[in-house]
This record gives structure tokens, sequence and C-alpha cells, in this order.
């Protein structure tokens, strides 16, 4: 099972094609990367070292030991403050355990494939359009290395695609509005984890991050709060010889250690997560909505030598080749490759617009000779 977690977390980095934002991968790579790091971490303390010490009776061989440490590391200990001299009532006792400790490895994993399941809508929905986002930036990347053979990529990149999508009768804003509904996916993702991390920990702070950081800052420790606490009990039933032995055993809880700096790192990382997502989902909303904001864009991308970059020209662009969807991939581009890959595209776009007075007779073209080829 490590060597597949090890498998998944190296692959989880091949993920991003750079058809997206450095948020997104902000999510879907990084979190995903650090989610799994603390599970391999958490999985060796948990399975191969030793997480509890516990203190045992003197009639208590090794054997014995160690299977009373087993014992109540899988069925739960329960905390106790120490300035309490005496073990609350034993009916009592199941409602103070903690059963979050052996499920902490399990937990990040689940986490780590929630932040990926934004990124799998991503991969998948756009791809029955019949646009190829990661495919068309590939190229273009690829292309603005290798400028000898750049003009015939971006003829295909830019024009072969959206004409693609305007026979089909589209608006020309599906993957843009695909690309929305990811991020609004990243962001609802995000809001879930802190559910799921209170209901795990139960914690007595709803803002636990941020109040178990307060009180380990002002000197409350575990020993007061009962946040993650290193010292615990354990209940465990003996039978030996016809006779049913009870005993309570003071147990040293040690990888309730690395489980405080995890989670704390996370709720704060989350909160990092969820300031930076909300404000990238509001700024492309306004820059899928905001005719000034694609049409500025635009103009920007044509401000070359040699080229019309008039508000008008940049208004027929739009609406004659780019749409939406044309202005999305040259973002996107323009944010992973560089502005000048995104000028020398507008460029290209512009000559064969413009330069020919057909934006599609170049396409045509190039199509019947195919066919006639074939």
């Amino acid at each position: 099972m490590l060597n597949n977690i090890k498998h998944y977390a190296q692959t989880v980095t091949k993920l991003s094609d750079h058809d997206d934002s450095s948020i997104d991968r902000l999510n879907y790579v990084i979190t995903t990367s650090i989610l799994l790091g603390f599970s391999l971490l958490l999985f060796a303390k948990n399975y191969v070292g030793e997480p509890m010490q516990c203190w045992t009776p003197n009639q208590f061989n090794d054997g014995w030991e160690s299977f009373a440490e087993q014992y109540c590391f899988i069925e739960n200990t329960y905390f106790v403050p120490m300035q309490d001299s005496n073990l609350p009532a034993a009916d009592t006792r199941e409602d103070r355990e903690m059963i979050y400790y052996q499920w902490v490895p399990f937990l990040l994993i689940i986490q780590a494939l929630f932040f990926c399941i934004p990124r799998a809508y991503w991969i998948i929905f756009p791809s029955y359009t019949g646009l190829t986002i990661a495919d068309m930036i590939t190229a273009a990347r690829k292309n603005g290395k290798q400028l000898e053979s750049a003009d015939k990529a971006l003829e295909q990149v830019a024009l072969v695609n959206w004409r693609a999508e305007q026979q089909k009768g589209h608006n020309g804003s599906r993957i843009f509005n695909c690309y929305l509904i990811m991020k609004l996916l990243i962001l609802i993702n995000i809001i879930l984890q802190f559910f799921l991390l209170n209901s795990f920990l139960n914690t007595a702070y709803t803002f636990w991050g941020w109040g178990i950081f307060w009180d380990m800052f002002h000197g409350r420790h575990w020993q007061e709060s009962g946040h993650f606490p290193r010292v615990s009990f354990c209940d465990i039933n003996v039978r030996e010889l016809g006779n049913v032995h009870h005993w309570s055993l003071q147990c040293v809880l040690m990888v309730n250690m690395f489980n405080e700096k995890i989670f704390i790192f996370l709720w704060f990382w989350f909160a990092f997560l969820l300031i930076a997502t909300t404000f990238d989902f509001i700024i492309w909303v306004w820059r899928r909505f905001d005719k000034q904001s694609r049409i500025g864009f635009i103009l920007d991308l044509l401000n070359q030598e040699g080229i019309d970059h008039s508000p008008q020209k940049a208004n027929e662009l739009y609406h004659n080749v780019l749409r939406d969807d044309g202005v999305l991939f040259l973002r996107l581009l323009d944010s992973n490759s560089g502005r000048l890959n995104s000028e020398e595209l507008m460029k290209k776009i512009y000559n064969l617009s413009v330069g020919t007075h057909a934006p599609h007779a170049s396409i045509d073209s190039e199509s019947d000779s195919n066919q006639q080829r074939s």
C-alpha cells in the first residue's frame, strides 16, 4: 500500500499540462503532494515505528506489554487532565475517547483525492466539446521554442479548433464556462475540507487551527486544553485462568506530536488557499463576463508594430475569431508561457483573419487539399 501511495505521489506533479492558472495548480499539485507526504510520514510512524508506549504493571512481560500497546492503539484511548486525581466513571470514559489518531493517514489520502476531483472534471468534460485546451497550450509552448515551425502550429491551434466549435453551433463559451465550474469546485472543496476536519477532530473550537495556535502562543498546552494530548489512558480486559482482569493503563501517544503540527499547518494552509482561490475565482468571473476586460486584453496583445490595435479591430477579432474560449486560451498561454508567445499567436491570428480578409479561408483550402490528397 505504501508503494502505491508513493507511486501516486510521484505522478501527481505530472497532472498539469499548464492549461490552468497557478492557483489551480497550487490546489491539485502542491496541496495534494503535501497531503500525501504527511500521509506517508504518519503511515511510517504508526505502522513501522512505535506510535504508543504504555506504562504496564510489573507482572506484564514483554509480550503482554506489546499486546497491550497494540490493543490500546487500535481500540482508542481517552484523555484525563493531569490535575484530575481520579479517573472518570467507567460509563463516561467512552465519551472521552479519541477516535481519530489511527485514521489520520487515511484521512489525508481522502483529502488529497478530493483536491484532484476538480482537475479530473477539467480534463474530462471539455474534451466532449471538441476543443483540447491542454493540447493547444502544449503545442503553443513547444513551438515557442521551435520558432521555425511556429506558423503552421499556431494556425492549427488558433483557428482549426475554434472553427470546429463554431461549426457545431456553439456560442464559443463552453470551455470558459467549464473552466469556471472547475474553479467553483475547487472553492467548494476547500470549504468542505474545514467541515471535514472539524467533524473528524471534534475540537471545541469552530476555527480550531487558530484556536489551538492561540493556546500554544499563550502557553495553554494540551495538558489543559485536551487537544492532541500526548498522555492518555486505556482500559484493557485480560482473561487469565478463567478470571477477567481489568487494567487501566497510562500511555504516551507520541504520534499526536506529529498530528498537532500537521493539522495546524493544514488549517492555515487551507485558509490561505481559501483566500487565494476566492480572489482568483472572482477575477476569472470578471474576465469571463466583463466586455472591457476581454477587449482590453486583446488590445494589449495587438499592441505591436504594423497591427491595427483599435478597439474596433479588437472587437471584430473577438466576435469573428476568438470568442470567449479563444480569449481563455490566450490568457492561459499568456500566464503559462509568457507574453512573447501570446503576442506571436495573436499576430498570426491577425494576419490570417485580416490579411486575407477571410478568417477561415486558409483553413478551408487546407481542408480541401487534404481531402484531395486522401
